[in-house]
């Protein structure tokens, strides 16, 4: 084979490899580009999601005043807390915070089942204690 003519074979196999490699990058950028695309409008229909749940935040998310028992406990009382706690003062719960000066007597058998009322009501009306 002439010497001139293998050469010129040989810069077509190179250029011909070349191009195949550009079309190689080229594919690579554009599926790139594509999955980019996708993820962005993913992420975008998610604000829908984002924004109910700032306007109406779980109960987890939602801020815990410190409850504390204090005075005369009662089960009205407890009742009306609780149900403000739920409903009246959108809380997500309360961190209960035994104080003396209760009646009953502070740390008492009464104060306890007092105590665990309050805890069994926080869970049953899904409040974070």
């Amino acid at each position: 084979m002439n010497k001139g003519l293998q050469c010129f074979k040989i810069n077509r196999l190179q250029q011909y490899n070349s191009m195949s490699y550009y079309k190689y990058k080229i594919k690579k950028y554009y599926l790139l580009i594509v999955a980019l695309i996708c993820l962005a409008n993913l992420a975008f229909s998610q604000t829908n999601k984002w924004d109910l749940l700032f306007k109406d935040p779980p109960a987890q998310y939602k801020p815990m005043p410190l409850w504390h028992l204090n005075g005369q406990l009662s089960d009205t009382v407890i009742d009306r807390q609780m149900k403000d706690v739920k409903h009246a003062s959108n809380f997500g719960g309360v961190t209960v915070l035994p104080v003396s000066g209760t009646t009953p007597k502070y740390l008492s058998q009464d104060y306890w089942n007092f105590f665990g009322r309050i805890l069994q009501d926080a869970k049953k009306n899904l409040t974070w204690t």
